[in-house]
């Protein structure tokens, strides 16, 4: 795989296969106290309202699906850049 300036973001498979593999090593680390707080919190209000509120896997879900379209509006930018051809990211 070549690497460097103006390297190519490949195909749109293996972007996005990439893209959420750099966003579960690189996110989810960081996101871990966020989403422990987030457990603890919810689970202390649903006892004292005797209501469920939003569960866990809801918000991570959440998280990673902001990601991810960040991701798909970043690969559509690239496509249409290059598709332009203004020569700035050769």
């Amino acid at each position: 795989m070549a690497s460097g300036p103006g390297m190519g973001l490949g195909t749109f498979g293996w972007y996005v296969g990439m893209w959420v593999t750099m966003t579960a090593a690189m996110m989810l680390p960081s996101v871990t106290p966020m989403v422990i707080t987030f457990a603890r919190v919810s689970a202390e209000r649903t006892q004292s309202l005797h209501i469920p509120l939003v569960p866990t896997w809801i918000f991570l879900f959440g998280y990673l699906v902001a990601w991810i379209v960040y991701g798909l509006i970043a690969y559509g930018l690239y496509l249409i850049i290059d598709l332009l051809n203004l020569g700035f990211l050769a």
